[in-house]
């Protein structure tokens, strides 16, 4: 007799597009700011978010725009993640994660030691394992 339990997990593989963007952050309605921003922004947003951070630096003062926020992906237990990481900075840059599984060869986001250089000038993948 076999378990519900001895059947093989089935693996669901979520892909997301990601973009990293140069824009001015405002951080408040008084106008703080940062003019060379960096935020990570799922591809399909990209335009949009710049387009309208931009917009909201020109006021007088600068206002904040809601969008720009920290990228939160999700993925269940089980699941693969695969990630399009597109650098649209003009200088190297990656996406390292924490508590997944990983190869350190293709996946880590670091330069670092004898293993590849998993940072990137426009495009690279990664593949992440959400184990727990």
């Amino acid at each position: 007799m076999t378990n519900l339990s001895d059947y093989p997990k089935q693996t669901f593989v979520r892909t997301f597009d990601i973009e990293a963007i140069s824009i001015p952050i405002v951080y408040n309605k008084y106008g703080d700011h940062d003019p060379n921003g960096m935020l990570y922004v799922l591809k399909k947003d990209s335009e949009r978010i710049s387009r309208k951070a931009r917009e909201c630096f020109e006021m007088q003062p600068p206002q904040p725009y809601k969008e720009v926020q920290p990228l939160v992906i999700r993925a269940n237990e089980g699941d693969e993640i695969r990630v399009n990481f597109y650098n649209s900075l003009g200088r190297r840059a990656s996406l390292h994660v924490q508590g997944l599984r990983y190869d350190v060869l293709t996946s880590d986001g670091a330069n670092v030691g004898y293993n590849p250089d998993t940072t990137t000038e426009d495009l690279i993948s990664y593949v992440w394992y959400a184990e727990k």
